[in-house]
């Protein structure tokens, strides 16, 4: 989270370099940690952190540190590991995020690792995940999984499609998602169109 509050004027810099050093140069780094009940929790990655300092299984060394693996700080901190995100999307009426999940065949059962966040234990078809702060400047989090890359009662041990690595919201809004269907002959895309109510909050 940076420390500089946002500038609407900002949205078109004139030097652009500078515009994200004074967003991305100071702030704090954080991360999520699901529960099984829907709520969940930013964690805050810092060299000021015990569970960080002292951690184990790598010694971090100073700041700098904790932010090139910031991967390991996260499981310092016990966050929860996610199942391959790679893009993600934000609702402008009502502050929602979005972030795809591909799929992960290979997860393993550890007890650091919370698998909340992915109800399936074989990940194979992927899947969308949806939260929103809990209350504005807030660490707590409500999350969900809004959509499944597969049918309910599709063969878990066989990959159907994907969710796709790519997904836009519209001030609609109106959810743009690509997913990849497999076929006989490999993967073909799919472009699905969700539309979702501007004051439709399910928590």
């Amino acid at each position: 989270m940076s420390s500089a509050n946002w500038d609407a004027a900002d949205a078109s810099p004139a030097n652009r370099l500078a515009t994200g050093d004074k967003y991305l140069d100071c702030g704090k780094l954080y991360v999520a940690k699901f529960a099984a009940d829907g709520t969940g929790s930013w964690i805050e990655r810092s060299i000021t952190i015990k569970l960080i300092s002292g951690y184990a299984s790598y010694r971090f060394t100073d700041k700098v540190d904790v932010l090139i693996n910031a991967r390991l700080a996260a499981d310092a901190v016990w966050a929860t590991k996610m199942d391959r995100p790679q893009w993600n999307g934000v609702n402008p009426i009502n502050g929602e995020v979005y972030f795809t999940l591909t799929n992960n065949s290979n997860r393993r059962v550890e007890p650091s690792s919370s698998a909340q966040s992915a109800p399936d234990a074989a990940n194979l078809n992927g899947h969308i995940l949806r939260l929103k702060d809990a209350s504005t400047g807030a660490t707590a989090l409500v999350w969900d999984v809004y959509l499944f890359g597969a049918e309910a009662g599709a063969d878990k041990s066989t990959s159907t499609s994907r969710t796709s690595p790519m997904i836009w919201i519209l001030p609609v809004p109106t959810v743009w998602c690509l997913a990849r269907t497999r076929t006989c002959a490999g993967f073909r895309p799919t472009m699905v169109l969700i539309r979702m109510s501007p004051v439709a909050i399910w928590w």
